[in-house]
């Protein structure tokens, strides 16, 4: 993620020129939309393969975050059942849903969660399998869930 980082900022040092230009361009003496166009274009163009540099940088930092909260949350069900038993709670809600709850309230499960969690999970990985994409973990674990089709006797 530091090289991520530290690439963006050579990428803005980069792109000050053409900014630069750009602008100038902008206040020259009767400049028009078909004057500007060069130094605009120049600029977009050099902004989105910047864009798209610092993007693969950072895929392998990204991809690694994603398998690793995937492997959570397709293990994330009996905790939070645990914890709800534990706590006597019938509804979970996600926090952002909440508008209002007192400090260290019984409500909040995330400690609870997180501890059983904790209990469950002894370790992830956080080098994703070669080929995998996000989703992957979690359609594996659901489809583990899914009973079996039952054959069909009457056939």
């Amino acid at each position: 993620m530091q090289q991520a980082e530290a690439r963006a900022q050579a990428l803005q040092t980069e792109l000050l020129p053409l900014q630069q230009a750009y602008q100038q361009a902008l206040q020259a003496p009767g400049a028009t939309a078909e004057s500007v166009r060069p130094a605009g274009e120049a600029l977009q163009q050099r902004r989105a393969t910047a864009q798209q540099e610092i993007n693969q940088l950072q895929a392998p930092y990204l991809n690694a975050i994603a398998y690793v909260r995937e492997q959570l949350m397709a293990q994330i069900e009996a905790p939070v059942q645990a914890a709800m038993a534990a706590a006597n709670v019938d509804l979970v809600v996600q926090p952002e849903a909440v508008l209002s709850m007192a400090p260290n309230s019984p409500a909040n499960l995330t400690a609870a969660v997180t501890a059983q969690l904790n209990s469950r999970v002894s370790s992830v990985s956080a080098t994703p399998p070669a080929g995998w994409q996000q989703g992957d973990t979690l359609r594996a674990a659901q489809q583990q869930q899914q009973p079996a089709p039952q054959p069909n006797p009457g056939r």
